[in-house]
């Protein structure tokens, strides 16, 4: 009889707190956040990754016309100069001193011999056919001084300058270095023009048109990002990076430098759909669902996502585009659950 009254006691008191957490249930009110489903058009996107790079023509090979020495290189790899700035010190090979200085010794022997030439024919003694090969061997004597000249090798020492502002992107000698006439020294891109050679999937290759806008992002901080357009697209696959390249021509502006490592996304078309911030969609082992709110209550309705962007999600189902989308508070709420909104 004893047990009987308990277990009738124990009952009593778990309908009785059952009945208390569902009048509780019935009263609780989330506050919450929401926002409107818009109807855009919405960006249709393909992912791009790459590095900037000087663009076509903007980049020029340093060299000097004369066999010599390095004797100080003043820059290094990736350095930002000025126009004029000393890139580095250079010393005239002795075989190309030498040859100045012949090519000197000719042509005074040539003015003196013409001088000869012409006094003998003043005095019979020569013909003019004589004088003319004189001066035909000054005129060549002269050429060649005039191009050893013109390469500098009557300079010793000279110092080889930036012909422009820009960035050193090659360095091929060092301190020290001899090298052959005309020898690419290093190399030197001008500020302002980079592009962004890009690499995309195959099969996304085919959406990608001239003239896309794309956004140029630097994979070391996103924060630095900008705005271009595609230029031109490869028609062959990257036998390295298996990708298909295209590339950006970058507008002028600080921050991004040779070699950079960059990720891009080009739109490539936009499609009307209806769209909500992100935070607005759940999911669980149903699938994805959102809340909106109507007469002062939650209700769940499940949706299908599709296209995806940093802040925004399209959706379809059979959710009310007049009816606010709970973006904040949304993980605490349950279907009818009453809610206070604040709108966003």
């Amino acid at each position: 009889m004893k047990g009987s009254s308990r277990k009738a006691a124990i009952f009593f008191c778990l309908s009785a707190a059952a009945a208390s957490l569902a009048i509780a249930g019935q009263t609780v009110t989330a506050f919450v956040e929401t926002a409107r489903i818009a109807h855009v058009r919405f960006p249709v996107t393909v992912r791009a990754y790459g590095e900037v790079l000087p663009g076509v023509g903007s980049t020029e090979n340093l060299s000097i016309p004369r066999a010599g020495r390095v004797s100080r290189v003043r820059v290094i790899l990736g350095e930002v100069v000025r126009k004029g700035a000393p890139l580095l010190d250079f010393t005239t090979a002795p075989a190309s001193e030498a040859a100045y200085r012949q090519a000197v010794a000719a042509v005074a022997f040539s003015t003196d011999e013409l001088a000869r030439k012409e006094q003998l024919l003043n005095e019979k003694m020569a013909t003019r056919s004589d004088v003319a090969v004189a001066r035909r061997e000054l005129s060549d004597a002269r050429s060649a001084l005039g191009a050893e000249e013109k390469i500098g090798a009557g300079r010793g020492r000279t110092t080889l300058r930036a012909p422009f502002s820009g960035v050193i992107t090659a360095l091929a000698v060092k301190s020290g270095d001899r090298v052959q006439a005309s020898s690419a020294l290093l190399q030197i891109a001008r500020d302002g023009r980079l592009l962004a050679t890009l690499g995309v999937d195959p099969e996304e290759a085919a959406k990608v048109m001239p003239d896309a806008p794309v956004e140029i992002i630097s994979s070391f901080d996103s924060r630095q990002r900008l705005k271009a357009r595609i230029a031109t697209i490869h028609g062959v696959i990257d036998p390295q990076t298996r990708l298909v390249d295209c590339t950006a021509q970058l507008p002028a502006q600080d921050g991004f430098l040779p070699g950079t490592p960059v990720h891009a996304i080009i739109t490539v078309s936009r499609r009307p759909a209806w769209v909500v911030p992100r935070s607005a969609v759940l999911r669980d082992l149903q699938g994805a669902y959102i809340f909106q709110v109507a007469h002062g209550r939650a209700h769940r309705v499940d949706v299908k996502t599709g296209f995806e962007t940093d802040t925004e999600t399209a959706i379809t189902g059979a959710f009310d585009p007049r009816l606010p989308v709970v973006v904040v508070g949304n993980y605490e709420l349950i279907d009818g659950m009453r809610v206070r909104e604040q709108a966003r």
